[in-house]
């Protein structure tokens, strides 16, 4: 669990990136509308500071902690179960 959540803080400034990309691209009166991803990421960071770019990493990371428990706590009885059936053929 804690394994996902330092996954998703480390492409956190991507995902970042990528949403705001996805969703400039719907209003032309974004400010970032048709802008460059280089020129989206240096407004960042002049406009918030490096933390600009973590903004909303929070909430993703609860997000992903309990998938990740539940992930890793299913994963042997996947396991039991495909050999089970896999002796049954």
């Amino acid at each position: 669990a804690g394994a996902g959540a330092i996954t998703k803080t480390s492409v956190a400034p991507l995902e970042r990136l990528k949403v705001i990309m996805q969703t400039s691209g719907m209003s032309t009166s974004s400010s970032y509308h048709n802008a460059r991803p280089l020129a989206i990421f240096s407004s960042i960071l002049r406009e918030q500071g490096v933390r600009g770019l973590f903004r909303g990493n929070g909430a993703n990371c609860l997000r992903v902690v309990p998938v990740y428990s539940i992930k890793f706590g299913l994963n042997d009885e996947f396991k039991r179960i495909v050999v089970r059936l896999r002796q049954g053929e």
